[in-house]
């Protein structure tokens, strides 16, 4: 998500502004664990009256992340000045956006500050909850290659709106391309980096991991090495032989251990029972 400066209709401290004076809101952006993607935020903030909107529960802390490659964007509120966050390995590839924000925790009928600058001074403006207070950093972060190297599925979005079908690619590049209608990509996009993330896995990557385990078969089988020699088979077989399962050796006709349902439920590490845990957390 990039920032714009912009004209807005009441003041907001950032960097790129001059609505307050002797005042300041910046982030110090760090890992924590690399191994775990667990990273560190610590809010500096210097305005005591946004402070006191916080110490009220009135504002709160708030980082944005969002992955351009996967489509992952998730928002992280906190009212302490440090926060750690784990993030979703299987959803970050070759980078991360992070953008950190101080907003409005509910309805702030005559927001003022003692600090505005002179434009401003003794002024009271209404507040929506959402509305952002402040802008701090606003960074990129490279991820290392070991989750690159596991991020081997794409999401695209067509633009034929009228076919609700979900579409597979795996010849054409060193990525298997799920291909879904705008409208469909863009539910998928929004809940499937939230809390229906399990569910989302069991819809669309479940499946289409059988017909890839499926083309796998019949490209081993044939020896075709315009698909063996592929970046997403290659990763495949390598689980597979980590696993001591020959892609020969799957079977598509029936239930047991070796048949393609249970291999694409065990990459996936059972993304079905996680589902019906997010289900039963939803409900409850």
């Amino acid at each position: 998500m990039k920032i714009k400066q912009r004209m807005n209709s009441y003041p907001i401290l950032s960097e790129i502004s001059d609505d307050y004076i002797n005042s300041s809101f910046t982030t110090d952006i760090a890992w924590y664990d690399i191994e775990k993607t667990k990273m560190r935020f610590n809010f500096n903030l210097d305005n005591k009256a946004i402070q006191n909107l916080i110490k009220n529960g009135e504002a709160h802390y708030l980082v944005h992340m969002e992955c351009p490659t996967t489509s992952f964007r998730q928002a992280y509120q906190s009212v302490r000045d440090e926060i750690i966050i784990e993030l979703p390995q299987q959803n970050l590839n070759e980078k991360i956006e992070i953008n950190t924000f101080i907003v409005a925790a509910k309805e702030i009928k005559e927001y003022t500050n003692p600090l505005f600058n002179m434009d401003f001074k003794d002024m009271k403006f209404y507040l929506s909850r959402g509305n952002i207070l402040a802008i701090g950093n606003a960074v990129e972060i490279p991820i290392e290659n070991k989750y690159n190297e596991n991020s081997i599925i794409r999401i695209t979005k067509r633009n034929d709106d009228s076919l609700d079908a979900l579409r597979v690619d795996t010849s054409k590049s060193e990525y298997i391309i799920i291909s879904l209608p705008g409208r469909l990509r863009d539910l998928y996009c929004n809940l499937g980096s939230g809390q229906f993330e399990n569910i989302c896995m069991s819809i669309i990557i479940l499946p289409v991991m059988m017909v890839v385990l499926k083309r796998m078969q019949g490209a081993a089988n044939d020896d075709d090495s315009s698909v063996t020699e592929l970046h997403w088979y290659k990763v495949i077989e390598s689980w597979l032989d980590n696993q001591g399962i020959d892609v020969k050796d799957i079977d598509f006709d029936s239930e047991g251990e070796n048949s393609a349902l249970a291999i694409a439920q065990i990459i996936f590490e059972n993304p079905i029972k996680k589902a019906f845990e997010e289900l039963k957390k939803i409900n409850s």
